[in-house]
């Protein structure tokens, strides 16, 4: 491939998502930073997908289209990683989508910042179930400054205030290349171990307060609706970011890893029936070996006890009954009504 390096490598693991597929690739071909490479990944996708994806690459020079046996998101994200030339990598899953300025942005906030790592907020984006309900806006604390620094080893590190997604945000390519950082080949949470491997060892991350991507959930066929039974992918992830963070002589932020995950895990935990917990138990066991004791609750958590997870309210109540999800949305609508007639 000739001529100059874009500023940005898009990447985007494809499989089976024909029907979302458009409003994706739309949402890269119409970004206001042109100066883009669009690196697309079929991942052995037994829909029309692929004849999409040749269709977009035969009207824009701009597009590289990648094929494999189906591996899953991490094998073809470090897949188009090996042959990305942008300054900086984005990531987007096949059935989200970007607004129009979001590379932009967070371009030029990585430039102004010298940041290795750009944040930017997200919209949860529903087309079913429960339309009334606003779209969840996942904000950084607002107590956070535009960067975050790090190159002094302060603690702590950026866990609590980052969601475990790459779609949000922009990675220097040099940075992640120096550093070794990778997607794990495991069929979900692989963006864990990239995002938190990454935060740990950046030296300043950068934050766009603009929710700027829009992450499609509730579709049945997406990778975290269709794991299975007995995952055990987000323990593994833990593991991954852990012997990373020993390489790199960063013990002292494994204890706030182990917090910021144990929630996380009670909740994938919750999901699945008794015997299928003590399924996980067992397996959960064998890999934390001597972190069971710390992760042991969640094997036995209970959907009616929230006691001990300290989640968010919103996410103790995404598990809750579906009436009671009915008017927790209520109310929002309600309080957000109030909020306005006061402005006024």
């Amino acid at each position: 491939m000739n001529g100059k390096a874009p500023l940005v490598s898009v990447i985007i693991p494809v499989y089976n998502t024909a029907k979302y597929l458009p409003q994706c690739l739309d949402s890269i071909v119409n970004q206001t930073l042109r100066d883009i490479e669009i690196i697309c990944v079929d991942d052995g996708s037994t829909d029309n997908s692929l004849e999409i994806l040749q269709q977009y690459a035969g009207q824009d020079k701009r597009f590289t289209l990648l094929q494999q046996p189906n591996r899953f998101a991490g094998v073809a994200r470090n897949a188009g990683m090996d042959i990305a030339r942008g300054a900086y990598l984005s990531f987007l899953d096949s059935d989200d989508f970007f607004a129009p300025d979001m590379l932009e942005k967070l371009y030029h906030a990585a430039k102004a910042e010298q940041a290795d790592m750009v944040v930017c907020d997200f919209k949860e984006y529903k087309e079913s179930r429960w339309p009334f309900l606003p779209p969840r806006v996942c904000v950084m604390n607002s107590s956070q400054s535009q960067t975050y620094n790090n190159e002094e080893g302060l603690l702590p590190p950026p866990y609590e205030f980052l969601n475990p997604s790459t779609e949000n945000k922009l990675f220097d390519r040099n940075f992640i290349v120096k550093n070794h950082i990778r997607f794990q080949d495991i069929k979900s949470c692989n963006d864990l171990g990239f995002t938190f491997c990454a935060a740990s060892v950046a030296g300043k991350i950068a934050f766009v307060r603009e929710a700027l991507v829009n992450y499609r959930c509730k579709r049945p066929a997406n990778i975290s609706h269709s794991r299975g039974r007995k995952d055990i992918n987000i323990i593994k992830a833990y593991l991954y970011v852990k012997d990373f963070l020993s390489c790199n002589r960063k013990e002292n932020m494994i204890g706030y890893l182990k917090n910021k995950l144990y929630g996380n895990i009670a909740l994938e935990i919750s999901k699945y029936d008794a015997p299928d917990r003590d399924t996980l138990a067992k397996k959960g066991r064998a890999l934390l070996g001597e972190d069971y004791p710390f992760f042991a609750k969640c094997f036995h958590y209970d959907k009616k006890d929230y006691r001990f997870l300290g989640l968010p309210l919103f996410e103790r109540i995404q598990t809750a009954s579906k009436t009671t999800y009915v008017i927790f949305g209520c109310l929002k609508i309600k309080r957000k009504i109030k909020t306005k007639e006061k402005q006024s």
